[in-house]
């Protein structure tokens, strides 16, 4: 019966990743839907240092506000699918040998 407790734990530990990725991908909404709020602040945050006047020049949305709602999107979706997928990848290692 071993086999079948660390089946009932990667289940509860794949659950798990499913909620903490579904949170995080509701609070990218929450981010996308008030950005007029603390857009502002991150934007004077970020410019105010003087690196940041250098990466201006060559980074053309410097210094990316609009795309922190995405990249915490992305990292929700890859906090959620995380655990499935890593089955597959030990699917086709096993077909090529």
């Amino acid at each position: 019966m071993p086999g079948a407790t660390w089946q009932a734990l990667a289940l509860s530990i794949g659950h798990r990743s499913v909620l903490i990725g579904t949170g995080i991908i509701l609070g990218a909404l929450g981010l996308a839907a008030s950005g007029h709020l603390w857009q502002p602040l991150v934007s004077t945050t970020l410019l105010s240092a003087a690196w940041s006047s250098e990466l201006e020049l060559w980074l053309p949305f410097w210094p990316f506000e609009p795309f922190i709602p995405l990249l915490v999107l992305g990292v929700g979706m890859w906090v959620r699918q995380g655990r499935a997928s890593a089955g597959g990848f030990e699917f086709a290692k096993a077909k090529m040998d």
